[in-house]
């Protein structure tokens, strides 16, 4: 860096080298030498006498005319001279330093400037030699740390001249194994952390199969083993005494598990570490093996001890009962699947790994119970026993299986699981069951002659049909007041069986089977009930009408209104959805294509694809078919009623029929109105409904006779009847009331 000449004598020197010369003219005006020169004035003057004129010097640009003026001595100005001498003599030796300073300053200057060359040519340098600088640090660096790097790829050749001599499975028992192992993976961590590396990837591979290769002697010393003791207790009966059995089966097993599980630990840690997931497939596939072999040997053992017990219970159940032999034999399987996962939690880690797996060995393992299930549910056609065997399983499906209730209650043994074939396996039945009794207890009813009666009938019933009798006891019939079983038998009996039958048949399976298969069923049930419930109304409306027809008319409307609002009522409980798919086939085009094919309008590829029946899909909602009929039902009763209440009496228009119609209404009104309300009420137990039907009845009457009304005043406008027919007819407003008094009436009585 150069540096700064400001405060340099040297540089004050050269920079103003005039500075010691003296100044032309200007001798006089240093005050300084003016005071000397008037001292040795007085001097010379004192020495001379009293009168010696003083030496007056003055300022000014000119020599001082007081000295040219006085007379001068020889030697008066010597001193002056001297001085002025001495001066000069300094002006040239500074004058010589001056050129010396100059000289210095010159080479100051160039000495600088090679200074500033050489600071440049330093740093340029430095900038040059940074880089090899710091690849010099990070070699050395490498350096230090390749001893560490080399001993992984070091590590290879003698773990695979190990490998390759290790002929006997046994070899995994010794402590140089472990650490081999332990070698392998930390190179295969390290290569896997570090794959910029030189053959990275080739280390990295046969590092891989040496730990393949490893944990193969693994596997193959863990199988051996398990022969071992299979062959073991293959050589003793163990089926001749069931005490020995357990032993040989379980304790003979766990004398092994502690040396099982401490080489199974070190496949199943592997499986599950993520620095070895790009292995992952290798290793599970390895694992699996051991685990399959493991379960292989003791479904070998337990699988005739299970169907012993299956022989044993069929035996002993001589009645053929499935509910008491699914309970007998769940207690069994789950007794046996808690046994079984406590031994293989000592042969393997108790994780989610080896927890999956031994649960979907379970289900092999149960396989027996399945299978007779399965044949003791196809025999099975009793409603009752079903839905008492899917009784047994409801504590397995209480929670959702990703709940913390869940994993709680099947932290070990996943029985949901397990005895879910046998779930499916009843329920199936139970669904083929069900259709079946809806087909033959309902769609294929045939109506006894007093089932429209409104009588206290005996309802029968089978033995099987326990659910209905459970149903009638608790049944409640809407607006009315039954509390003792005598009487809830009555009030049931009264109404239609088969529907009965259908809503005590949805009460027991309801919450038992799947929700969509329930809603299946619902509607179905539902459809039936109302499509034979129509077919009875109607057989019996055909039969010809008899000196009672109008009151038995009555009472089978209504009775088939309390019918169809007993199924509104009780559906109401079920959460069912509104709409049942069903397909069919439509084969109608099929004429058509055959008389287009012969006029020639056709050709044979369009006659192949219009021969393709339509699938055509039907949606059918029993809801809605129920609220319609309930609709259709209504409207029938009260245009019947309002007919049979109004008579003849709106059919003539002449003066001659309208001169007492008023009478003959008031009349019909008041004798029919009463005997329908009292019908009425005695069917339809619910008085808001009964109230609102008689409303309707007397709104119908009203509106009829209205109508009649209007049609009289437009004939007497148009001049068809006489003015003085229309004033004997009574105002609509006047039948309004009439019906109102009458209903006071009858609800005063």
């Amino acid at each position: 860096m150069v540096r700064s000449r400001r405060n340099s004598l040297v540089q004050a020197i050269a920079v103003q080298p005039t500075a010691l010369e003296p100044p032309q003219n200007a001798l006089l005006n240093d005050s300084y030498l003016m005071e000397n020169l008037q001292k040795l004035s007085l001097a010379i003057n004192g020495s001379q006498g009293a009168g010696a004129v003083p030496l007056a010097v003055e300022k000014g640009d000119s020599e001082p005319e007081s000295v040219s003026a006085t007379p001068a001595h020889p030697d008066k100005y010597k001193q002056y001279t001297d001085y002025l001498a001495q001066i000069d003599d300094n002006l040239v030796g500074y004058n010589k330093i001056l050129e010396q300073t100059n000289k210095i300053n010159a080479q100051l200057e160039e000495s600088l400037d090679h200074f500033n060359k050489i600071s440049e040519e330093a740093a340029d340098f430095v900038e040059s030699t940074k880089s090899l600088y710091d690849s010099q640090k990070e070699l050395s660096v490498i350096t230090e740390a390749l001893p560490p790097y080399l001993a992984y790829f070091d590590n290879l050749d003698p773990i695979i001249r190990r490998l390759n001599h290790a002929n006997s499975p046994n070899y995994v028992r010794r402590e140089s194994f472990k650490t081999m192992l332990t070698n392998i993976d930390k190179s295969l961590i390290f290569l896997d952390e570090h794959p910029d590396l030189k053959d990275a990837e080739v280390y990295r591979i046969k590092f891989k199969q040496c730990l393949i290769r490893a944990c193969d002697l693994i596997s193959r010393y863990l199988g051996n083993n398990l022969k071992i003791v299979q062959n073991e207790i293959n050589q003793k009966n163990i089926m001749a005494n069931k005490n020995t059995r357990d032993a040989l089966l379980y304790n003979k097993f766990a004398s092994i598990a502690e040396d099982f599980k401490l080489y199974s630990s070190e496949l199943v840690t592997r499986v599950l570490d993520d620095d070895f997931k790009r292995y992952h497939d290798e290793l599970k596939s390895i694992l699996n093996d051991v685990m399959d072999q493991y379960f292989q040997i003791r479904y070998k053992f337990l699988n005739q001890i299970v169907w012993l017990q299956m022989d044993d219970t069929i035996i002993k159940d001589k009645k053929f009962d499935l509910l008491h032999f699914i309970q007998d034999n769940k207690s069994y399987f789950q007794q046996l699947c808690n046994r079984e996962y406590k031994l293989f939690i000592e042969f393997f880690p108790e994780n989610s790994l080896c927890k999956g797996k031994i649960n979907r060995w379970f289900i092999r393992l149960c396989d027996p119970l399945y299978i007779t299930v399965g044949t003791r549910c196809g025999r099975e056609s009793n409603i009752d026993v079903l839905c008492d065997s899917l009784m047994l399983f409801e504590p397995f499906y209480q929670f959702e299986e990703d709940s913390e209730e869940y994993q709680k209650q099947f932290s070990e043994v996943q029985f949901d699981k397990v005895f879910k074939p046998v779930l499916t396996r009843v329920q199936n039945r139970l669904i083929d069951t069900v259709n079946h009794y809806i087909d033959s207890e309902i769609t294929k009813y045939t109506p006894a002659a007093d089932d429209f009666m409104i009588s206290n009938k005996k309802l029968k019933l089978r033995d099987d049909e326990e659910f209905v009798k459970t149903y009638i006891g608790n049944f409640q019939e809407a607006g009315g007041d039954n509390t003792e079983s005598d009487s809830t038998t009555s009030v049931v009996s009264s109404y239609y069986t088969p529907l009965i039958k259908g809503l005590a048949l949805l009460f027991k399976i309801y919450e038992l089977v799947n929700p969509m298969i329930f809603d299946r069923l619902a509607h179905h049930t539902v459809h039936s009930c109302v499509v034979s419930l129509k077919g009875a109304f109607t057989s019996v409306l055909a039969k010809e009408p008899s000196e009672t027809s109008m009151i038995q008319d009555l009472d089978q409307r209504l009775y088939y209104l309390k019918n169809l609002l007993l199924l509104r009522d009780e559906i109401q409980d079920f959460n069912i959805k509104y709409t049942l798919n069903s397909r069919s086939l439509d084969f109608s085009g099929v004429g058509t294509v055959f008389k287009s094919y012969r006029s020639g309008e056709s050709s044979l590829f369009s006659l192949a694809k219009e021969l393709v029946p339509r699938v055509v899909n039907n949606m059918t909602d029993a809801r809605v078919e129920l609220f319609q009929e309930l609709r259709g039902c209504v409207r029938d009763l009260t245009d019947k009623v309002v007919a049979e209440i109004m008579g003849e009496s709106l059919n003539a228009f002449d003066g001659e029929h309208m001169s007492g119609l008023s009478e003959r209404i008031t009349q019909q009104v008041e004798t029919s109105f009463p005997r329908v309300f009292t019908q009425v009420c005695d069917v339809i137990k619910d008085q808001e409904i009964s109230h609102n039907l008689l409303k309707a009845i007397e709104q119908g009457c009203v509106e009829k006779y209205s109508a009649y009304y209007e049609t009289v005043v437009q004939m007497e406008e148009d001049g068809k009847v006489a003015s003085g027919d229309v004033s004997q007819l009574i105002p609509p407003e006047v039948v309004g009331e009439t019906f109102a008094l009458e209903l006071s009436k009858t609800l005063g009585e």
